[in-house]
């Protein structure tokens, strides 16, 4: 198996999404980064990466993947409940289909969550707890 099938897809459009938006965004690594939630060693590394594997398919002639990254960073926001507080009406319709609980702490995820947000939040929790 060569190093090219081995590759994580989901991670590299994940990190090819996240450079794009960087660019269009008119912030700098750092300021981008601290903003996305993102490590920006990573960030880093990745963008060098993608670079380097961007250049070993044009010497092999073949295009680069395509990012579905649009010109803006593509954000959904939520209401943030307090445990114990009532929801508003709107939002009692939703149901919960996930936790994800460090030590006290926890984060809720209900039906409707869009996967380029649940990427973003778990990428970030990846980071911080590891």
């Amino acid at each position: 198996m060569n190093r090219a099938s081995k590759r994580d897809k989901a991670k590299e459009k994940f990190w090819r999404s996240a450079i794009a938006r960087q660019k269009s965004s008119g912030q700098s690594q750092a300021e981008f980064c601290q903003k996305e939630g993102l490590n920006s060693n990573t960030f880093c590394s990745w963008k060098k990466t993608i670079r380097e594997r961007d250049r070993e398919n044009e010497r092999k002639g073949v295009q680069a993947p395509k990012t579905d990254a649009p010109v803006a960073p593509e954000m959904s926001f939520v209401p943030v409940i307090v445990a114990g507080s009532q929801a508003p009406r709107s939002e009692q319709k939703r149901r919960e289909v996930a936790e994800i609980r460090f030590g006290s702490d926890r984060v809720t995820i209900f039906s409707g969550a869009d996967l380029p947000t649940l990427t973003v939040l778990l990428a970030a929790c990846k980071e911080t707890f590891s």
